[in-house]
């Protein structure tokens, strides 16, 4: 893995030269989704709780997208949490960090990365009372979803698929569905980009049930390079 700030300019540096390539993110909500534990986070966006056949389904699909594995597919896990590394059985090469786009990273996020966002046609994934006005971008195609859209939007990646979308770039604000997306959708079209931008765009669609510190300026997060204090990359 490089280093936490290196990691952003190699994902930016891929949406500059237009490569195709897909980006998952698994937290600590993801973890205890796929370890099937009682997990409701606080801001109710999705639920792993439940013995509901759906609920079962999801988390398996959960996990598949931790554990799928093309050289250009990339899942971006906390480094303190070596269970989940090790049970992804990703290569080093494919695993970056949870927070690539926040804390002390959120500054060059929203001045590059907004930049380049605006050079493409945009498919956005979030939630269904987004106001797509108050964006910083242009979005070409909106796909509205529901709270707990793992479950309650599951149609929506053969929706995707059947449209036969290429050369767009689709940005998910989607909670652990997220992650389903981005492995469904690339394991079968490789002809777009597919980026997890977890709460990043909250401060534009103001739809965030739980503000985010990162971006209400708190001065310690803006300045945190990795939440793990103990992280030695020589650990991975």
């Amino acid at each position: 893995m490089r280093e936490y700030t290196d990691e952003i300019k190699f994902f930016h540096n891929k949406l500059v030269n237009r490569e195709k390539f897909a980006l998952g993110k698994f937290a600590d909500g993801e973890w205890g989704a796929i370890k099937g534990t009682q997990f409701l986070p606080a801001n109710g966006e999705w639920a792993a709780n439940g013995d509901h056949p759906l609920y079962k389904i999801a988390r398996q699909e959960l996990e598949d997208a931790l554990r799928y594995k093309h050289s250009d597919y990339y899942v971006a896990i906390c480094p303190c949490y070596q269970d989940t590394i090790k049970f992804s059985e990703q290569p080093e090469s494919n695993i970056t960090y949870a927070n690539i786009f926040v804390n002390s990273n959120y500054e060059f996020y929203k001045e590059k990365y907004i930049e380049v966002y605006n050079e493409y046609d945009i498919h956005l994934v979030t939630h269904k009372d987004t106001n797509l006005d108050n964006l910083p971008f242009k979005v070409e195609k909106f796909y509205p979803i529901e709270y707990n859209a793992w479950v309650l939007n599951r149609d929506l990646p053969d929706q995707i698929l059947s449209e036969n979308p290429e050369g767009k770039l689709f940005l998910f604000a989607a909670g652990a569905f997220a992650n389903i997306l981005a492995h469904k959708l690339w394991d079968k079209n490789k002809n777009n980009t597919y980026l997890d931008v977890g709460s990043t765009l909250n401060p534009w669609t103001q739809i965030e049930r739980l503000k985010r510190e990162y971006y209400m300026g708190n001065k310690e997060l803006e300045c945190l390079v990795c939440p793990c204090p103990n992280y030695s990359p020589s650990k991975l």
